[in-house]
């Protein structure tokens, strides 16, 4: 077996100072080749290792990622670099904050003592509330009977009742068919229709039935082909074409007052996220080919994004937002915030670093995603294995803080004393050390 070569690392840097000396002995002219070769090896090595990064990317997108673990992209032998107050930690992660259940070790997601959650599994009946309720009286009993089995006691009704719930299946837009008699004088031929009920309306398409749409659609990403076969296979066609029209005509009978009253409570949130994806949209598309400018404000935008944002505050659900169209996400933000109530402080924003993020001059208390910035320098292990199994490892840390104020259930307030305390020494030896 031949042995491997030996393997010396070289810098740039080092590379370019070896040329000048030996340029200083034979001259230019000798040592310009060698100049354009290392050039050209540096641009390969800068293709290859961008391309194995973007390979990483397509294999997780395609197939799904099992894990981020530090211990399945550096291997095993992370596992021996610990903080020395892990454990201690662990017993104790906010002087004393541990009310909430026995101490547990969040990297090993064990514990000494399994706990099983509250509840048999089963869904109690008073969560259905979509059903339709039927009250069902005794058929042979009342209230002040007498009892048929003691004979002496006094039968008194019960605060609570029992339950049953029977479930059915139906398409998401159902639909009566009125069949309206309809007579004629056999001698002047006049016909006569019965009158349809009040019931009936009007309208043929109910306003549930836009509703309906909208939140198939827009809220849980149903495509319109999808609604219309669903439908057809249920015996209520429904095309697409009509869905869509149905969903637009209603923008002007509350549901374009709804969506902007949504942001202004969005623009009152104490924490937003936004983030932007690329989108395809015909009628745009056909601009870009005929060289049209997307925006008349911003003639060099050729990107097409939808735009998501989160808005999370006490005592109320979440808000979520999208907007799909020729702006960033920083920009979609801007436009929502300018709604936020001048007496309230700046809100929280989490996103990723790009700068297009930011929602221009307005001030927000900003974090970047840890997420994305991890997973960047995963992407790239093999080709620097050394420094990115150095910034996992110091993520561990971080991550390891977090899981500890889940477990224990801190507070904000408790859980930011937390973080300063164990991440941000971590993140400052980490900013100091990529400088």
């Amino acid at each position: 077996m031949e042995p491997k070569p030996e393997i010396v690392e070289l810098n740039a840097h080092e590379l370019e100072l070896l040329l000048d000396q030996i340029a200083a002995q034979l001259g230019e002219p000798m040592v310009r080749p060698l100049r354009l070769l290392l050039a050209s090896y540096l641009t390969l090595m800068r293709m290859v290792e961008s391309k194995s990064a973007s390979i990483q990317r397509l294999r997780r997108l395609l197939f799904g990622a099992k894990t981020e673990r530090t211990s399945q992209v550096v291997g095993n032998g992370e596992t021996t670099d610990r903080s020395a107050d892990g454990q201690q930690e662990a017993r104790n992660p906010s002087s004393g904050e541990q009310t909430q259940g026995a101490s547990k070790d969040p990297s090993s997601g064990r514990s000494g003592r399994q706990r099983r959650r509250p509840g048999h599994g089963r869904i109690p009946a008073e969560a259905y509330t979509g059903c339709q309720q039927v009250l069902v009286h005794h058929g042979s009993l009342h209230p002040g009977d007498s009892c048929p089995d003691c004979q002496d006691g006094t039968l008194y009704r019960q605060n609570e009742w029992g339950q049953l719930v029977r479930l059915f299946g139906q398409p998401p837009i159902g639909g009566t068919r009125y069949q309206l008699e309809r007579l004629r004088c056999g001698l002047c031929g006049k016909p006569y229709t019965a009158e349809p009920p009040e019931d009936a309306g009007t309208a043929k398409y109910d306003p549930t039935v836009a509703s309906t749409i909208g939140v198939l659609r827009y809220g849980l990403g149903v495509p319109w082909k999808r609604i219309e076969y669903m439908q057809r296979c249920a015996g209520i066609p429904l095309p697409a074409s009509m869905q869509w029209e149905i969903v637009r005509d209603a923008l002007g009978c509350g549901l374009q007052d709804a969506y902007d009253h949504l942001a202004w409570v969005a623009a009152q949130g104490d924490l937003v996220y936004n983030d932007d994806t690329n989108m395809r949209v015909q009628e745009l598309s056909a601009k870009l080919q005929h060289q049209q400018p997307l925006r008349e404000d911003a003639p060099d935008r050729k990107g097409v994004f939808t735009t998501s944002i989160l808005s999370e505050a006490d005592g109320r659900p979440p808000v979520v937002l999208f907007f799909t169209g020729a702006h960033h996400a920083g920009e979609n933000l801007r436009k929502v915030l300018l709604q936020r109530n001048q007496g309230l402080p700046p809100p929280m924003q989490m996103c990723d670093a790009l700068d297009r993020n930011i929602p221009g001059e307005l001030k927000t208390l900003l974090g970047n995603c840890l997420t994305h910035a991890r997973r960047n320098f995963a992407d790239v292990y093999d080709a620097f294995p050394d420094e990115v199994q150095y910034v996992l490892l110091q993520l561990k840390g971080v991550y390891r803080a977090d899981s500890l104020a889940r477990l224990f259930r801190l507070l904000p307030e408790k859980r930011l004393e937390l973080h300063q305390r164990r991440s941000g020494p971590v993140m400052a030896n980490l900013h100091q050390w990529l400088k």
